[in-house]
C-alpha cells in the first residue's frame, strides 16, 4: 500500500512539470515569435526539476548500491499497482484541479499490470500528429529523466520490479498522436 505521501507529492510535482512542459503543443501553428508566460513556466519547471534530479543523485547512487547488493524483490500486487495509481492521480488532480484543462480534455495516471503506469493524456482539440511529432520528440529527454529519477526509484522502493512508465499523447478522437515507455 502507498504510505509516503512526501514521495508520492515529490512523483506527482515532476509529473505535472512534464506536463507544463508539453502543453506547449497546444499552441504549435500559433507561428509566435515571443514568449509567454506559460513557456517561462515551462522552463522554470524543467530547471526545477532538473535542480532537483541533481540533489537526489548522491541519495539514488547509494540506493543504487543498496539495489544492487540486495537479493532481488517480488513485484508487488496488482491491488498495490491499483492503490499506487489512485493515490497518483488524486494528488495530481488535488494540486493542479482544473488548470490543465485548458489543453487537455483528461489527464489520466492508469496501471499497465504487472509492474507499469501510463500517462495518459487527451489533447482538448485535435493537433496535427505530423507538427506535433517533433515537439514530443523534443521532450522526451525530459520524460525519460522524470520516469527514471522519480517515477521509477518510488515505485521499485514500493516493491514494483522492474517498473515502466508510459507517456501517451492522444487527440480527441483517441487515436494516439505519440508514446513513449520508460523504465
Amino acid at each position: 500500500m502507498v504510505t509516503n505521501g512526501h514521495a508520492l507529492t515529490r512523483m506527482v510535482v515532476a509529473s505535472c512539470a512534464m506536463v507544463a512542459t508539453l502543453s506547449a503543443c497546444g499552441a504549435m501553428d500559433d507561428g509566435r515569435d515571443t514568449i509567454t508566460a506559460e513557456e517561462v513556466a515551462q522552463e522554470e519547471a524543467q530547471k526545477k526539476s532538473q535542480r532537483d534530479a541533481q540533489q537526489e543523485k548522491p541519495q539514488r547512487d547509494a540506493q543504487k548500491q543498496e539495489k544492487d547488493e540486495a537479493p532481488a524483490r517480488s513485484t508487488a500486487t496488482n491491488a498495490e499497482l491499483d492503490a499506487y495509481v489512485a493515490a497518483a492521480e488524486k494528488a495530481l488532480r488535488q494540486m493542479f484541479g482544473d488548470s490543465f484543462k485548458k489543453i487537455y480534455s483528461e489527464l489520466n495516471i492508469v496501471p499497465v499490470y504487472p509492474n507499469g503506469i501510463e500517462y495518459d493524456y487527451t489533447f482538448r482539440a485535435a493537433v496535427d500528429p505530423e507538427l506535433a511529432l517533433p515537439q514530443l520528440d523534443t521532450q522526451a529527454p525530459t520524460l525519460r529523466t522524470q520516469a527514471r529519477t522519480v517515477v521509477v526509484p518510488e515505485m521499485e522502493r514500493l516493491g514494483f520490479a522492474d517498473p515502466t512508465v508510459t507517456y501517451t499523447y492522444r487527440n480527441p478522437d483517441g487515436s494516439v498522436v505519440w508514446t513513449r515507455t520508460f523504465s
